[in-house]
């Protein structure tokens, strides 16, 4: 990549959603180009050399702790996990969405933090119509979560704004990688290929996913951060690869050797909110890469192999082969 990831190093950095699946690898990643690195998360995490540990909700964050640490750089990725978990209580994700965003901001302004990074979702498009999806194209979301990380990005524009801060908004498209949970497609379809159970897709599985692996991101995302010329931006960061989700299981059982059979479901039988399905979701990152020097490296069958490799060695599946 073109952007020089030095401007990282010793700087001091607050991550919030620190044991989350981005979260983790993004403390790694920062740990690594010797940034020091506090992370905060409701759920204990690992520890690394250059990190701090503090246990706390986002929603509740005290502006005195963040003062504290004085912050250079403010990563806010607490959210609620999974579109359909925040469809089931709306209150409750706008709640930790957009009012932990507001809480968020407000302790970094007062801690006179001059960077502020908000990690998005793809989910602000909702079912555009036009593809490939670039930054401009207009929010249409469809479930609460959308909604109020929409509701989010806005409120981190004007207080950035009012504040002197420098913002930066990433809009992540399917990332996946090791560690993830696996009711995510990626490792949910390889972890019942590992066993040979059926895959199960919502429909006709023609939908159509751009998908990310997670050193992809996080690298799209910190060339983003340390972008030369200082401004605020938004960014579309994704892999190179889209697939329909037929196609992805069929590839899933064919790189993985395994017996599964694909199955179709309608999307009530899995009690998912089918009226927040979004059929097609194809990504363009190309301002990253024209403004970034960001290129996508690992295609999609390769990261599978990889998730498929991490699981192996886990804990999770003993005794698969």
């Amino acid at each position: 990549m073109s952007v020089n990831l030095e401007y990282l190093r010793n700087k001091r950095v607050l991550v919030t959603g620190a044991a989350g699946f981005i979260g983790g690898h993004l403390v790694r990643r920062l740990v690594a180009l010797g940034a020091s690195v506090t992370g905060l998360d409701r759920k204990p995490f690992a520890d690394f050399p250059g990190t701090r540990h503090l246990i706390g909700d986002v929603t509740t964050l005290a502006p005195s702790t963040v003062c504290d640490l004085q912050p250079d750089i403010m990563f806010h990725l607490a959210s609620v996990v999974g579109v359909s978990t925040a469809a089931a209580d709306a209150g409750s994700t706008t709640d930790v969405i957009l009012g932990g965003t507001r809480t968020a901001l407000d302790a970094a302004a007062r801690a006179g933090c001059r960077h502020f990074v908000f990690v998005s979702s793809s989910e602000v498009y909702g079912e555009s119509n036009v593809f490939p999806i670039t930054e401009s194209t207009p929010h249409a979301p469809l479930s609460a979560y959308g909604k109020a990380k929409s509701a989010a990005e806005q409120l981190v524009r004007e207080q950035a704004a009012a504040h002197g801060m420098r913002a930066t908004i990433i809009r992540p498209f399917n990332v996946y990688g090791p560690q993830q949970r696996l009711d995510f497609v990626i490792p949910r379809f390889v972890s019942l290929a590992l066993r040979d159970e059926a895959i199960t897709l919502v429909g006709d599985g023609q939908q159509l996913r751009t998908f990310t692996y997670i050193t992809d991101f996080v690298a799209g995302t910190l060339a983003a951060v340390a972008e030369g010329d200082g401004s605020s931006g938004i960014y579309n960061i994704s892999g190179a690869d889209t697939w329909s989700l037929m196609a992805v299981a069929a590839g899933v059982v064919r790189t993985l050797d395994s017996g599964s059979q694909i199955v179709n479901v309608d999307p009530t039988e899995l009690d998912r909110p089918s009226h927040i399905e979004i059929k097609h979701r194809v990504a363009s990152h190309r301002l990253a890469s024209r403004r970034l020097g960001y290129a996508p490296e690992v295609h999609l069958m390769d990261g599978i192999g990889r998730v498929a490799a991490a699981m192996r060695e886990s804990a999770d599946l003993v005794g698969v082969s």
